[in-house]
């Protein structure tokens, strides 16, 4: 900011102090018609020739014979002797002062030539202690020529040296003086004519044009201050020098004494000047003082020091200061003293009126510039107040918004919270606003200027008060919401923080099952919850972090886990155990189906764990049948079957072993195939039964069952087993019903051995070839593990290699441990997390889709689905199914 000052113009004129009387000795009261014409012509003579200054023609009057005037008169009316020797000795001195008169004249021309370049008094002080040393010996002798005696010669020759009182700057005496007097004034003529030409540099310093705008002029005018004070220095001393002289003439001393003041009330007025030039350059610096609009004014009037209005203010302050100077200046008693001092040949109205309109200048400009920069100051509150308050609106605006359900969603908390900083704002704004208004209230002499700006801030900090009734609504609003969503939350966390404990102190199946109730009880109380969706979000993010940590810390565990129960699966189905097997079999099945929750994914299938579990269900569904379940309703009535059947075929037995045509022994027969045919509709491969009835046949025609059994024997040899169907099953229960009639039967045993290691029902031996290659296959898998990294088709390619090596050797290691690695490392095993928002929409889905709303829910899982991520969630896909098949 530039502020624009005005300049006033000072001048003054300087007119040379001329003395009263130029004869400044004491002439004789001799009048002039007693003297001696001669003398009288001598005096009169002189006195003219001083008018025009030749001074060496006027003491060549003195000579001689001017002195020799009257002196017989004198001898011969009673002159004595001694009075004639006495006037006789002084008028000798007189001739010699007289010619060292007249040879300083040259000196005297020096000192004044010099005088005019230096200005130094003291330079000259030497010429004038030599002239007054001349002109008083001169005053002594004329005053002693008069003491000699009153009449005659002495006493006319006294009235050459003294001058008479009728002609001005008569006598020897009057000569010199005027010489001397002539001297000061020509010196002071020089200085004066100095001070003229400083006055007008002065004079042009301080005009409109200049005053507070040309730094340049202003140097000029302080260094013409300096000058003016050394030249009334030297006027004052000039001055002085008439003290020298020995003289009674009271009004020539007058004269000194009213010049020695005025100089030196002018010199203290130039004291004075420093100050006026030091404040004139002040307002120069601050007319050009530039400060710029702080670019967040809200923030530079909350800071606890606006730097902006406080620089404004301190600017304002420094005017007003100005003001005082400026008043203080004009008042100036040596500027008063000075304008008396008006006289023609003593004036100092040009420096006075200089000086004085410079002090108009500085108080008007800063008075109007300390009111600019009120003003200044007065608008950038009234504007920063307005925006303030509207900042303080508009954020009560956005409170509200938190409070207006968007999506029917609340967030009472975080209101709270920026409520308690807008409140406390606000009082910090109000309080700023008040300062405002008390930092112009500093300025009350300039108040009228700002009044409507102090209003307008008074009304902002109403405004601001009022906002107060919006708080204690919202206040209120958003404790009752928050109260709502505690209640959920605290049931919430009493599963969270179990799951929590549990995952602490490593019981990581619990801490699953506990997370499972947590989460279940988020989806409970999800519009509970939505009355702060700060408290949700939280809630959400640590049932997240605590499922991935479930899952961080579960996840090797799964897989050890895993890897044990399939190995005592494996090692079950060799022993024969296949429902133990089976139960292994299902423990892994659930524990990877609750691993698949947890995950939201659906794993991809384990080849070794279906492969292990196909030979289960292969030897199972062989073993079913063969024997009756003791716990099938029907067990006594096929037992009791199986026992008459078996008495039968004994009675029959013994008829045969009586009589081989026995009739009877064949009606037993038949009626025993009756009670075994029973037992097969429900048990077709009962290995009792299927016994019974093959030696029921063989006991009916030995050879023809011995032809049979050969046929039958060749035909489930040729039984592909390695299908493991139905057909495959069913031979090689018949074969083991062979066996049980005749074990000794030529390559049957060696042929069931078979059968089972195709079925899968033993465990191959491995040859040494099978071995060498599984080894070779699972080193290539172990080293494509080793630098695959993250690397998921290399990861793949181990895989496979792994899984050949274990068909060929289910029992190498090194493949065992390359698969648990990759089920660890690949991305099945990452975890699908749903952001809340997608939790919160697919719980909205889950729920149109109960209240039958199919449409609603599958857009709904259509929206779920367009963020890639959610197509892994088996949740979202299970439910996606659902509402298709609901379509």
């Amino acid at each position: 900011m530039a502020f624009v000052v005005l300049a006033v113009a000072a001048s003054f004129l300087f007119v040379k102090a001329a003395p009263a009387d130029s004869n400044i000795s004491a002439p004789l009261n001799i009048p002039r018609d007693l003297l001696p014409k001669e003398t009288a012509d001598i005096l009169a003579q002189g006195a003219e020739l001083c008018s025009q200054k030749k001074y060496l023609e006027a003491a060549a009057l003195f000579s001689d014979s001017s002195f020799e005037i009257s002196k017989e008169d004198f001898s011969s009316n009673g002159g004595t002797q001694p009075q004639i020797r006495r006037t006789e000795a002084i008028i000798k001195d007189l001739k010699k002062q007289l010619a060292d008169f007249k040879q300083i004249q040259n000196e005297i021309n020096t000192a004044k030539k010099n005088f005019k370049i230096t200005k130094n008094t003291r330079q000259a002080e030497s010429t004038f202690n030599r002239l007054a040393e001349i002109r008083n010996k001169i005053y002594n002798d004329g005053i002693s020529l008069y003491a000699i005696a009153g009449t005659g010669w002495p006493k006319n020759t006294s009235a050459l040296v003294l001058g008479i009182s009728q002609i001005n700057s008569s006598g020897l005496l009057g000569v010199i003086d005027h010489e001397y007097n002539t001297m000061i004034i020509e010196m002071q003529d020089a200085v004066f004519e100095l001070c003229t030409k400083e006055s007008q540099i002065i004079s042009t310093a301080f005009s409109k044009e200049n005053i507070f705008t040309n730094p340049d002029t202003t140097d000029k005018a302080e260094n013409s201050f300096v000058k003016i004070k050394s030249y009334a220095l030297a006027i004052s001393e000039l001055s002085s020098f008439n003290s020298k002289l020995n003289s009674k003439n009271v009004s020539t001393k007058g004269v000194n004494i009213e010049l020695q003041t005025s100089m030196h009330t002018a010199s203290l007025l130039c004291d004075e000047s420093k100050k006026l030039i030091k404040t004139i350059r002040l307002i120069q610096n601050d007319s050009s003082f530039t400060l710029h609009y702080p670019e967040d004014a809200i923030k530079n009037i909350r800071a606890d020091t606006d730097s902006y209005a406080a620089k404004l203010e301190n600017a304002a302050k420094n005017f007003s200061s100005y003001i005082k100077t400026g008043t203080s200046l004009k008042n100036s008693d040596n500027l008063s003293i000075l304008q008396t001092f008006s006289s023609d040949e003593l004036s100092w109205n040009l420096l006075t009126k200089s000086f004085k309109n410079a002090c108009y200048e500085i108080e008007n400009t800063s008075t109007r510039n300390s009111i600019l920069l009120w003003k200044k100051i007065a608008d950038y509150y009234a504007k920063t107040g307005e925006l303030i308050y509207n900042e303080d609106f508009s954020k009560n605006e956005e409170l509200k918004k938190y409070m207006e359900g968007t999506d029917g969603v609340y967030y009472p908390s975080r209101c709270i919270q920026e409520l308690t900083v807008l409140k406390s704002n606000i009082k910090k704004d109000k309080s700023a606003l008040e300062g405002c208004i008390k930092k112009l209230n500093d300025a009350y002499i300039y108040r009228s200027n700002f009044l409507n700006q102090q209003k307008e801030i008074t009304e902002c900090i109403k405004k601001i008060d009022e906002l107060q009734n919006d708080f204690n609504k919202l206040d209120s609003s958003a404790r009752q919401k928050i109260l709502a969503t505690r209640v959920a939350k605290n049931e919430i966390d009493i599963h969270y923080n179990k799951s929590l404990s549990n995952y602490k102190t490593n019981d990581l199946t619990n801490a699953f099952k506990n997370w499972q109730k947590a989460d279940e009880t988020y989806s409970k109380y999800l519009e509970e919850l939505k009355n702060d969706g700060d408290i949700q979000q939280e809630i959400f993010n640590k049932l997240t972090k605590l499922r991935q940590d479930i899952i961080n810390s579960q996840k090797p565990l799964f897989v050890n886990e895993t890897r044990v129960i399939k190995n005592n699966a494996r090692t079950a189905y060799y022993a024969g155990d296949f429902n133990k097997a089976l139960s292994y079999i299902t423990e892994a099945e659930v524990k990877r189906a609750n691993w698949s929750k947890l995950m939201d994914i659906t794993l991809e299938s384990d080849e070794e764990l279906e492969r292990l579990k196909d030979f289960v269900n292969t030897a199972l569904a062989i073993q079913e049948g063969r024997e009756i379940s003791p716990y099938d309703s029907k067990a006594p009535e096929m037992n009791q079957n199986l026992s008459v059947a078996n008495m039968y075929y004994k009675t029959a037995e013994s008829y045969l072993a009586m009589d081989k045509n026995s009739k009877e022994a064949k009606k037993f027969l038949k009626k025993a195939k009756e009670k075994i045919n029973l037992v097969k509709i429900y048990y077709p491969r009962n290995k009792l039964a299927s016994s019974l009835s093959l030696r029921i046949d063989k006991l009916t025609d030995l050879k023809a069952f011995e032809t049979a059994f050969e046929q039958r024997y060749r035909e489930l040899k040729a039984v592909n087993y390695a299908s493991r169907s139905f057909m495959a099953q069913e031979s090689y229960s018949q074969l083991l019903d062979l066996y049980e009639l005749n074990p000794s039967y030529k390559g049957l045993k060696n042929t069931i051995y078979n059968a089972e290691l195709d079925l899968g029902l033993k465990q191959k031996p491995v040859d040494t070839t099978a071995l060498t290659k599984a080894k070779a296959l699972a080193k290539e898998a172990k080293d494509l593990y080793n630098k695959a990294g993250r690397d998921t088709i290399l990861l793949q390619q181990a895989k496979e290699k792994a899984q050949a090596a274990m068909k060929l050797d289910p029992s190498n290691d090194t493949a065992i441990t390359v698969l648990d690695e990759i089920a660890l490392r690949t991305g099945e095993q990452s975890a699908v997390t749903l952001s809340a928002a997608d939790e919160e929409l697919y719980q909205k889905a889950l729920a149109d889709l109960q209240n039958n709303k199919v449409f609603d829910a599958n857009s709904k899982i259509t929206k779920l689905l367009q963020n890639k991520n959610n197509t892994r969630s088996a949740k979202i896909m299970k439910l996606k199914k659902r509402i298709e098949a609901s379509l």
